[in-house]
Protein backbone atom coordinates (compact mmCIF):
# COMPACT_ATOMS: atom_id res chain seq x y z
CA UNK A 1 0.00 0.00 0.00
CA UNK A 2 1.12 3.39 -1.15
CA UNK A 3 0.82 4.89 2.80
CA UNK A 4 3.13 2.07 4.29
CA UNK A 5 5.49 3.02 0.87
CA UNK A 6 5.45 6.49 2.27
CA UNK A 7 6.32 5.40 5.98
CA UNK A 8 8.53 3.52 4.90
CA UNK A 9 10.74 5.85 3.56
CA UNK A 10 10.02 8.45 6.39
CA UNK A 11 11.48 5.33 8.53
CA UNK A 12 14.57 5.04 5.99
CA UNK A 13 15.12 8.59 6.65
CA UNK A 14 14.50 8.67 10.14
CA UNK A 15 17.27 5.90 11.00
CA UNK A 16 20.00 8.05 9.58
CA UNK A 17 19.88 9.84 12.18
CA UNK A 18 18.66 8.01 14.73
CA UNK A 19 20.74 4.80 14.16
CA UNK A 20 22.25 4.27 16.56
CA UNK A 21 18.67 3.72 18.84
CA UNK A 22 17.67 1.67 16.35
CA UNK A 23 20.63 -0.47 15.88
CA UNK A 24 20.95 -4.08 17.41
CA UNK A 25 23.90 -2.88 19.10
CA UNK A 26 23.51 -6.46 20.98
CA UNK A 27 24.14 -8.60 18.02
CA UNK A 28 27.83 -9.37 18.58
CA UNK A 29 27.28 -9.85 22.77
CA UNK A 30 23.73 -12.38 22.93
CA UNK A 31 21.02 -13.80 20.36
CA UNK A 32 17.52 -14.79 21.51
CA UNK A 33 16.85 -18.40 20.44
CA UNK A 34 13.59 -18.61 21.53
CA UNK A 35 10.08 -17.01 22.66
CA UNK A 36 7.63 -18.54 24.37
CA UNK A 37 4.27 -15.98 25.03
CA UNK A 38 1.51 -16.46 27.55
CA UNK A 39 -0.88 -14.41 27.65
CA UNK A 40 -4.89 -14.28 28.55
CA UNK A 41 -6.79 -11.51 27.35
CA UNK A 42 -10.59 -11.07 28.47
CA UNK A 43 -13.21 -9.30 26.87
CA UNK A 44 -14.17 -6.60 29.58
CA UNK A 45 -10.81 -5.25 30.32
CA UNK A 46 -7.96 -3.86 28.03
CA UNK A 47 -5.46 -4.86 30.81
CA UNK A 48 -3.23 -7.99 29.58
CA UNK A 49 -1.97 -11.08 31.70
CA UNK A 50 1.33 -12.30 30.48
CA UNK A 51 3.89 -14.34 30.95
CA UNK A 52 7.29 -14.54 28.52
CA UNK A 53 9.88 -17.49 28.44
CA UNK A 54 13.09 -16.54 26.76
CA UNK A 55 16.23 -18.88 25.65
CA UNK A 56 18.99 -16.10 25.62
CA UNK A 57 22.62 -17.55 24.37
CA UNK A 58 25.97 -15.57 25.09
CA UNK A 59 27.91 -14.61 22.27
CA UNK A 60 30.83 -13.65 24.18
CA UNK A 61 31.56 -12.81 27.70
CA UNK A 62 29.46 -10.51 29.04
CA UNK A 63 28.30 -8.80 32.14
CA UNK A 64 24.53 -8.10 31.26
CA UNK A 65 22.04 -7.87 28.60
CA UNK A 66 18.95 -6.18 28.20
CA UNK A 67 15.65 -6.45 26.44
CA UNK A 68 13.14 -3.49 24.97
CA UNK A 69 10.25 -3.25 26.78
CA UNK A 70 8.18 -0.31 26.91
CA UNK A 71 7.22 1.01 31.18
CA UNK A 72 4.51 2.13 32.34
CA UNK A 73 3.56 6.22 31.29
CA UNK A 74 2.03 8.92 32.87
CA UNK A 75 -1.09 7.81 31.28
CA UNK A 76 -1.02 4.51 32.74
CA UNK A 77 -0.02 2.25 29.76
CA UNK A 78 2.50 0.12 29.48
CA UNK A 79 4.05 -2.55 31.33
CA UNK A 80 4.52 -3.32 34.83
CA UNK A 81 6.81 -6.68 35.51
CA UNK A 82 5.50 -8.55 38.86
CA UNK A 83 8.67 -11.20 38.79
CA UNK A 84 11.85 -12.26 37.02
CA UNK A 85 13.21 -15.41 37.40
CA UNK A 86 16.73 -16.51 35.42
CA UNK A 87 17.05 -20.35 35.21
CA UNK A 88 14.16 -20.76 37.32
CA UNK A 89 15.36 -19.10 40.40
CA UNK A 90 13.45 -15.67 41.68
CA UNK A 91 16.18 -13.10 40.21
CA UNK A 92 16.71 -9.66 41.45
CA UNK A 93 19.54 -7.90 39.73
CA UNK A 94 17.69 -6.27 37.12
CA UNK A 95 16.75 -3.02 36.33
CA UNK A 96 13.06 -1.74 34.15
CA UNK A 97 13.95 2.16 33.52
CA UNK A 98 13.99 4.23 30.40
CA UNK A 99 11.93 1.48 28.01
CA UNK A 100 14.89 -0.76 28.93
CA UNK A 101 14.99 -4.20 30.78
CA UNK A 102 18.61 -4.89 31.83
CA UNK A 103 20.07 -7.88 33.52
CA UNK A 104 23.30 -7.86 35.26
CA UNK A 105 23.89 -11.34 34.83
CA UNK A 106 27.32 -12.39 34.10
CA UNK A 107 27.62 -15.11 31.26
CA UNK A 108 30.46 -16.70 29.25
CA UNK A 109 30.39 -17.30 25.74
CA UNK A 110 27.70 -19.93 24.54
CA UNK A 111 26.16 -19.85 27.96
CA UNK A 112 22.37 -20.17 27.53
CA UNK A 113 20.21 -18.54 29.83
CA UNK A 114 16.29 -18.84 30.76
CA UNK A 115 14.14 -16.15 31.06
CA UNK A 116 11.14 -15.76 32.44
CA UNK A 117 9.40 -12.63 32.73
CA UNK A 118 6.12 -12.19 34.28
CA UNK A 119 4.09 -8.58 33.70
CA UNK A 120 0.69 -6.77 33.33
CA UNK A 121 -0.71 -3.73 31.77
CA UNK A 122 -2.20 -1.44 28.72
CA UNK A 123 0.08 -1.42 25.79
CA UNK A 124 -0.04 1.89 24.38
CA UNK A 125 0.39 1.08 20.90
CA UNK A 126 1.65 -2.76 19.17
CA UNK A 127 -0.94 -4.60 20.25
CA UNK A 128 -4.15 -2.82 19.21
CA UNK A 129 -7.92 -3.66 21.67
CA UNK A 130 -10.79 -1.72 20.72
CA UNK A 131 -13.31 -2.57 19.23
CA UNK A 132 -13.55 -3.39 15.48
CA UNK A 133 -15.70 -1.69 12.95
CA UNK A 134 -18.93 -3.64 14.34
CA UNK A 135 -18.29 -2.54 17.57
CA UNK A 136 -17.20 -6.01 19.18
CA UNK A 137 -13.66 -6.33 21.30
CA UNK A 138 -10.80 -7.44 19.32
CA UNK A 139 -7.10 -7.97 19.54
CA UNK A 140 -4.23 -7.76 16.93
CA UNK A 141 -0.52 -7.40 17.04
CA UNK A 142 0.45 -4.60 14.98
CA UNK A 143 4.39 -4.64 15.55
CA UNK A 144 6.70 -3.40 12.66
CA UNK A 145 8.62 -1.69 12.83
CA UNK A 146 9.87 -2.08 15.88
CA UNK A 147 6.27 -1.77 18.35
CA UNK A 148 6.77 -5.05 19.57
CA UNK A 149 8.55 -3.71 22.58
CA UNK A 150 5.15 -2.37 23.78
CA UNK A 151 3.49 -5.08 24.72
CA UNK A 152 6.33 -7.69 24.74
CA UNK A 153 10.27 -8.38 26.23
CA UNK A 154 12.12 -8.47 23.39
CA UNK A 155 15.11 -7.56 20.81
CA UNK A 156 13.00 -5.48 19.19
CA UNK A 157 15.34 -5.34 15.94
CA UNK A 158 15.05 -7.81 12.35
CA UNK A 159 18.80 -9.00 12.87
CA UNK A 160 17.59 -11.41 15.71
CA UNK A 161 15.31 -13.31 14.62
CA UNK A 162 14.23 -16.64 17.08
CA UNK A 163 11.25 -19.39 17.27
CA UNK A 164 8.41 -18.50 18.67
CA UNK A 165 5.33 -20.24 20.90
CA UNK A 166 1.61 -18.05 21.53
CA UNK A 167 -0.15 -19.33 24.44
CA UNK A 168 -3.40 -17.45 24.08
CA UNK A 169 -5.99 -17.63 26.73
CA UNK A 170 -9.14 -16.03 24.93
CA UNK A 171 -13.24 -15.57 25.82
CA UNK A 172 -14.65 -18.86 24.52
CA UNK A 173 -16.55 -17.25 21.91
CA UNK A 174 -13.42 -16.18 20.07
CA UNK A 175 -11.57 -17.21 17.90
CA UNK A 176 -7.48 -16.88 18.04
CA UNK A 177 -5.07 -16.76 15.34
CA UNK A 178 -1.10 -16.59 15.47
CA UNK A 179 2.11 -16.77 14.17
CA UNK A 180 3.41 -20.31 13.55
CA UNK A 181 1.30 -23.60 13.17
CA UNK A 182 -1.73 -24.30 15.36
CA UNK A 183 -1.04 -27.05 17.80
CA UNK A 184 -3.74 -27.16 20.21
CA UNK A 185 -7.04 -25.76 20.67
CA UNK A 186 -9.69 -26.51 23.75
CA UNK A 187 -12.16 -25.39 25.84
CA UNK A 188 -11.36 -24.44 29.27
CA UNK A 189 -13.38 -23.12 32.42
CA UNK A 190 -15.33 -21.17 29.87
CA UNK A 191 -12.30 -19.69 28.07
CA UNK A 192 -10.30 -21.20 24.93
CA UNK A 193 -7.25 -21.82 24.70
CA UNK A 194 -5.10 -21.70 21.29
CA UNK A 195 -1.48 -22.80 21.40
CA UNK A 196 1.03 -22.11 17.80
CA UNK A 197 4.11 -22.70 16.92
CA UNK A 198 6.90 -21.60 14.22
CA UNK A 199 9.29 -23.90 12.61
CA UNK A 200 11.30 -21.23 11.53
CA UNK A 201 13.08 -17.91 13.26
CA UNK A 202 11.28 -15.03 12.85
CA UNK A 203 11.56 -10.93 13.49
CA UNK A 204 9.99 -9.74 16.14
CA UNK A 205 8.16 -7.32 13.57
CA UNK A 206 6.14 -9.96 12.15
CA UNK A 207 5.21 -12.70 14.78
CA UNK A 208 1.96 -11.52 16.30
CA UNK A 209 -1.20 -12.79 17.23
CA UNK A 210 -5.42 -11.57 16.53
CA UNK A 211 -8.47 -12.75 18.65
CA UNK A 212 -11.95 -11.38 17.72
CA UNK A 213 -14.99 -12.95 16.99
CA UNK A 214 -14.15 -14.49 13.77
CA UNK A 215 -15.84 -16.72 11.14
CA UNK A 216 -13.36 -18.98 9.09
CA UNK A 217 -12.83 -20.78 5.60
CA UNK A 218 -10.43 -22.76 4.04
CA UNK A 219 -9.60 -21.74 0.35
CA UNK A 220 -7.40 -24.18 -0.61
CA UNK A 221 -4.15 -25.80 -0.37
CA UNK A 222 -1.26 -25.20 -2.47
CA UNK A 223 1.80 -27.47 -2.19
CA UNK A 224 0.45 -28.41 0.99
CA UNK A 225 0.05 -25.08 2.34
CA UNK A 226 -3.42 -24.60 3.82
CA UNK A 227 -4.82 -20.90 2.83
CA UNK A 228 -8.01 -19.43 4.94
CA UNK A 229 -9.56 -16.61 4.94
CA UNK A 230 -10.73 -15.03 8.64
CA UNK A 231 -13.18 -12.61 8.89
CA UNK A 232 -15.42 -10.89 11.63
CA UNK A 233 -18.41 -12.88 12.11
CA UNK A 234 -20.42 -9.75 11.65
CA UNK A 235 -18.82 -9.31 7.77
CA UNK A 236 -20.80 -10.83 5.00
CA UNK A 237 -20.14 -14.17 3.55
CA UNK A 238 -18.88 -13.10 0.34
CA UNK A 239 -16.24 -11.10 2.01
CA UNK A 240 -14.14 -14.57 2.30
CA UNK A 241 -13.72 -14.71 -1.61
CA UNK A 242 -11.55 -10.93 -1.27
CA UNK A 243 -8.56 -12.88 -0.03
CA UNK A 244 -8.91 -15.97 -2.47
CA UNK A 245 -6.32 -14.21 -4.98
CA UNK A 246 -3.80 -15.34 -2.28
CA UNK A 247 -4.74 -19.00 -3.63
CA UNK A 248 -3.20 -18.03 -7.14
CA UNK A 249 -0.39 -15.50 -5.67
CA UNK A 250 1.27 -18.37 -3.74
CA UNK A 251 1.16 -20.56 -6.59
CA UNK A 252 3.02 -18.09 -8.89
CA UNK A 253 5.67 -17.14 -6.40
CA UNK A 254 6.16 -20.32 -5.38
CA UNK A 255 7.19 -21.66 -8.96
CA UNK A 256 9.03 -18.58 -9.83
CA UNK A 257 11.22 -17.49 -6.17
CA UNK A 258 10.69 -20.72 -4.08
CA UNK A 259 8.76 -22.96 -1.81
CA UNK A 260 6.34 -20.95 0.55
CA UNK A 261 8.37 -20.43 3.42
CA UNK A 262 5.68 -21.10 6.75
CA UNK A 263 3.25 -23.75 7.43
CA UNK A 264 0.28 -21.68 6.50
CA UNK A 265 -1.00 -18.43 4.84
CA UNK A 266 -4.15 -16.92 7.07
CA UNK A 267 -5.86 -13.77 5.66
CA UNK A 268 -7.19 -11.67 8.11
CA UNK A 269 -9.36 -8.78 8.49
CA UNK A 270 -8.31 -6.83 11.07
CA UNK A 271 -7.45 -3.47 13.06
CA UNK A 272 -3.72 -2.48 12.00
CA UNK A 273 -2.22 0.98 11.09
CA UNK A 274 -1.17 0.09 7.45
CA UNK A 275 -3.32 -1.31 4.93
CA UNK A 276 -1.63 -4.55 5.04
CA UNK A 277 0.91 -6.39 7.43
CA UNK A 278 2.41 -8.79 6.62
CA UNK A 279 3.39 -10.74 9.85
CA UNK A 280 4.97 -14.37 9.17
CA UNK A 281 2.00 -16.94 8.04
CA UNK A 282 -0.91 -14.63 8.96
CA UNK A 283 -1.15 -11.48 6.76
CA UNK A 284 -3.40 -8.72 8.51
CA UNK A 285 -5.49 -6.49 6.40
CA UNK A 286 -7.13 -3.40 6.92
CA UNK A 287 -10.81 -3.84 8.10
CA UNK A 288 -12.83 -2.42 5.24
CA UNK A 289 -10.77 -4.35 2.94
CA UNK A 290 -13.08 -7.81 3.38
CA UNK A 291 -16.10 -6.20 1.43
CA UNK A 292 -17.14 -8.51 -1.05
CA UNK A 293 -16.18 -6.23 -3.81
CA UNK A 294 -12.53 -8.03 -4.73
CA UNK A 295 -10.60 -4.64 -4.83
CA UNK A 296 -7.78 -6.15 -3.01
CA UNK A 297 -5.84 -8.50 -5.13
CA UNK A 298 -2.84 -5.95 -5.69
CA UNK A 299 -2.73 -5.94 -2.00
CA UNK A 300 -2.85 -9.07 -1.34
CA UNK A 301 -0.52 -9.94 -3.97
CA UNK A 302 2.02 -7.21 -2.24
CA UNK A 303 1.85 -9.10 1.30
CA UNK A 304 2.26 -12.45 0.19
CA UNK A 305 5.41 -11.32 -1.59
CA UNK A 306 6.73 -9.80 1.87
CA UNK A 307 6.47 -13.76 2.84
CA UNK A 308 9.81 -14.50 1.37
CA UNK A 309 11.15 -10.82 0.57
CA UNK A 310 10.74 -8.88 4.61
CA UNK A 311 10.15 -12.34 6.21
CA UNK A 312 12.43 -14.68 5.39
CA UNK A 313 14.49 -13.33 4.03
CA UNK A 314 15.10 -10.16 7.02
CA UNK A 315 16.74 -6.51 6.93
CA UNK A 316 20.27 -6.75 8.82
CA UNK A 317 19.68 -3.02 9.95
CA UNK A 318 16.55 -0.78 9.44
CA UNK A 319 18.23 1.31 7.22
CA UNK A 320 18.01 -1.79 4.65
CA UNK A 321 14.11 -2.05 4.45
CA UNK A 322 13.58 -0.35 1.13
CA UNK A 323 14.61 -3.90 -0.25
CA UNK A 324 11.38 -5.70 1.86
CA UNK A 325 9.39 -2.70 0.28
CA UNK A 326 11.03 -3.12 -3.05
CA UNK A 327 11.14 -6.47 -4.12
CA UNK A 328 7.21 -6.83 -2.37
CA UNK A 329 6.44 -4.22 -5.23
CA UNK A 330 8.43 -5.61 -8.02
CA UNK A 331 6.70 -8.73 -6.93
CA UNK A 332 3.38 -7.69 -7.46
CA UNK A 333 3.58 -6.40 -10.85
CA UNK A 334 5.32 -9.25 -12.13
CA UNK A 335 2.11 -11.39 -10.68
CA UNK A 336 -0.22 -8.32 -12.35
CA UNK A 337 1.56 -8.63 -15.68
CA UNK A 338 1.33 -12.84 -15.45
CA UNK A 339 -2.51 -12.57 -14.68
CA UNK A 340 -3.72 -9.75 -16.94
CA UNK A 341 -0.62 -9.24 -19.35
Amino acid sequence: MLQKKILSVLWLFSTLYLQAQFSNIQRDRVDVIHYAFYIHIHKDSDSIHAKAELQVRALQPVDNFFLNFKNKNNTGKGMHITSVKIDGKTFAAYKHQNDILVFNKKCQANDTVQVEISYTGIPEDGLYIGNSMYGEKTYFGDNWPNRAQYWLPVIDHPSDKALVDFYIRAPEKWAVIASGTLQKKQIQQGEIFYHYKTQVPLATKVMVFGAANFKVKQLDTVSGIPVSSWIYKASPDAAFEDYRPAVEIIRYYSGLIGKFPYGKLANVQSKTRFGGMENAGNIFYYEKSANGKHQVEALVAHEVAHQWFGNAVSEKEWRDIWLSEGFATYLTDLFLEHKYG
